[in-house]
């Protein structure tokens, strides 16, 4: 069969301690480049890579070094996608594309051919432009990718348990679809018994991942001994399948949210879910998930039934009047998910005291120190709003669909004696000061 051209994505770890290894992996790329065969796929991408960068004016030795590059990560001392800071905080993008480019600008950085690092920019190369010519070949070097691998060589960490796996893997098929308009096959080779190496797609691994333990109720009952970490840890749970929902998005089908939503908010189980995060001292945990799940479908990403998304926004409102707002990436720094969350109680009747309170702790938390002397009174002002969806390949400026809301305006009552007077007291008494300074002066003069 024809010789297969493979990029390789390490992480910052894997390139620290295996430095030896991505050396022989560069010289099996040198060595497959220079057999002279029909179908040798690697030898004809690095002569059609090393024609289009001679035609930007780079010279030809360094266009053949360049376009043999095959290995792209981080830049030396520096460690992960950056996708793990960006994607949680989904208020600050508004499709893939701003997503994928965080992951380009870090991980484009040129490993092997002579190369450890290197950041290349045209003008160093000695042309007049400003063109990353690093960022181009690893675009280059992605497009055209039919098949996304990662290996798993135990069974302690797999897809949901760490945000590694979905800003590696994830993000490479990411990346490939944002290229290509189509995300790859995505897989996981699967070395946990050694003597039975398997490759499995990633929706097999995950879903096998998921239903023996995070929809498992001896796994929850177990890890909520745990305590105040094992809440926490519940909650990267869904807090990673977003991450795979906007990386890979394919493999998070609806049937995933809707099965985390009646394990852990409908306690389908009887495990009394709620009462074991109180339990555990962290409601901070039950709210940051049930946040993070109303805010997938916020963004479009779940399509969820009516029913689910006001049960969503109740147990959100109710956990943030019992604990507090927990201030994590998707709570307090994220106004749209405020704004769908009180737009949704209102449409429920009997929740609007509810969305009141839930936009009063929201204010207290930005503004304590006028909240103590002034009473909050959110004022809902019937509007049409936009709803995100998530995009693919769409614009960031084009049209969405239009649905019916409510705008929360606040309006600060002062409690107390108006401050209003203080100013002309303040002239009258000035004024009588003057007075009684020209009086004293021209009794002087009269003596």
């Amino acid at each position: 069969r024809p010789r297969i051209d493979v990029t390789i994505v390490p992480s910052g770890l894997y390139r620290d301690l295996f430095s030896n290894l991505m050396a022989l992996l560069d010289q099996a790329v040198a060595l497959a480049k220079e057999q002279v065969e029909e179908d040798n796929i690697v030898r004809s991408n690095v002569l059609r890579t090393k024609k289009m960068l001679m035609e930007k004016g780079i010279k030809e030795d360094m266009a053949e070094r360049l376009a043999s590059v095959r290995i792209f990560t981080v830049p030396p001392g520096a460690y992960g996608t950056n996708l793990d800071k960006v994607i949680p905080m989904s208020n600050t993008w508004e499709n893939e594309k701003q997503v994928a480019d965080v992951y380009f600008m870090r991980m484009s950085h040129l490993y092997g051919q002579g190369f450890w690092g290197d950041k290349l920019f045209a003008e160093k190369l000695g042309v007049k432009s400003e063109e990353d010519i690093s960022l181009f070949l690893f675009k280059n070097s992605l497009s055209g990718t039919k098949i996304a691998v990662h290996s798993r060589s135990g069974n302690v960490f797999a897809t949901l348990d760490n945000d590694d796996f979905f800003q590696y893997l994830g993000g490479t098929a990411m990346a490939i679809r944002v290229i290509d308009g189509k995300t790859p096959e995505v897989y996981v080779t699967n070395l946990s018994n050694p003597k039975e190496p398997k490759q499995e797609t990633l929706a097999k691994f995950m879903g096998r991942e998921m239903r023996t333990r995070y929809l498992n109720p001896e796994w929850i009952k177990a890890m909520m001994k745990e305590g105040y970490a094992g809440a926490r840890f519940i909650d990267k749970v869904v807090e990673h399948l977003w991450g795979w929902q906007v990386t890979v998005p394919e493999v998070v089908d609806p049937a995933k949210w809707n099965e985390m939503y009646e394990t852990y908010v409908l306690d389908k189980h009887g495990l009394n879910i709620k009462e074991l995060f109180r339990q555990a001292k962290n409601m901070w945990a039950y709210q940051s998930m049930v946040a993070r799940m109303l805010e997938a479908v916020r963004k479009g990403y779940w399509k969820a039934n009516k029913d689910v998304v006001e049960t969503l926004a109740k147990e959100y409102a109710e956990s943030v009047r019992e604990a507090g707002l927990a201030c994590c990436d998707h709570t307090c720094n994220n106004p749209l998910l405020t704004q769908f969350t009180a737009n949704v109680l209102m449409s429920v009747p009997g929740l609007k005291d509810l969305a009141s309170e839930f936009l009063k702790a929201l204010y207290a938390i930005k503004t304590p120190s006028r909240i103590k002397n002034e009473q909050y009174k959110p004022e809902f002002k019937n509007i049409k709003t936009s709803a995100t969806k998530p995009q693919s390949k769409l614009a960031p400026d084009e049209s969405s669909k239009r649905v019916e809301g409510y705008e929360m305006q606040d309006i600060i009552t002062q409690q107390g004696p108006s401050s209003a007077p203080i100013p002309y007291l303040f002239l009258f008494g000035f004024l009588i000061f003057i007075g009684l300074i020209m009086y004293g002066f021209r009794k002087r003069l009269s003596n």
